[in-house]
């Protein structure tokens, strides 16, 4: 039982004995500038590019399912006022009316959405919370400007190719904001 409770001492005492000059060692190269690639992945434990994106393009879908959601409640009510009277044949009229209700909610969800991730995801990396909203915004509203565009014409019909630019809306939207705060540094 004391031999192991030597054994353990003296293992420790050796641990112990070898940390403080890797640590001191470590300290003058990052000091000195020098850093090589054992010594750069401790030491940067900011959240990565890919996780930035991931958690920009999650928020933006979030957002713009909740405000898909929203807009085809808004556009519920205006059909039940201006058509609520009309037959159907099976659900009747109204059933899953979309207008623009549901497409300011989707837009501005995905907006709204990957902003908010972006913009978290910028300030735990180091970037002013007010300069994080700003590009984040910026970008979020870039990345969905060819879904608006295609919407802004009011056609009502759009092809197959069009409407994977307006589905993907929150995609494009998502690494936009997360493009706009790459770079942000504090």
């Amino acid at each position: 039982m004391t031999w192991s409770r030597t054994g353990i001492a003296l293992a420790l005492g050796i641990i112990v004995a070898s940390a403080r000059p890797i640590g001191c060692q470590q300290l003058r190269l990052i000091e000195a500038g020098v850093q090589t690639a054992d010594y750069a992945s401790i030491a940067d434990n900011r959240p990565s590019d890919f996780s930035l994106t991931a958690k920009s393009v999650g928020w933006s879908a979030f957002g713009s399912l909740l405000g898909g959601a929203g807009g085809l409640e808004v556009d519920q009510v205006y059909c039940k006022r201006h058509h609520g009277d009309e037959q159907g044949f099976l659900f009747g009229p109204c059933f899953l009316y979309a207008n623009e209700g549901f497409a300011a909610g989707w837009f501005g969800g995905a907006i709204v959405g990957s902003t908010l991730g972006a913009a978290q995801v910028a300030k735990k990396r180091g970037c002013p919370q007010r300069a994080a909203i700003l590009r984040a915004a910026i970008g979020a509203t870039i990345g969905a400007a060819p879904g608006l565009s295609i919407v802004a014409s009011r056609s009502g019909k759009y092809p197959p190719s069009r409407s994977i630019v307006i589905a993907g809306t929150p995609l494009l939207s998502g690494i936009g904001a997360a493009a706009a705060v790459i770079g942000c540094k504090a």
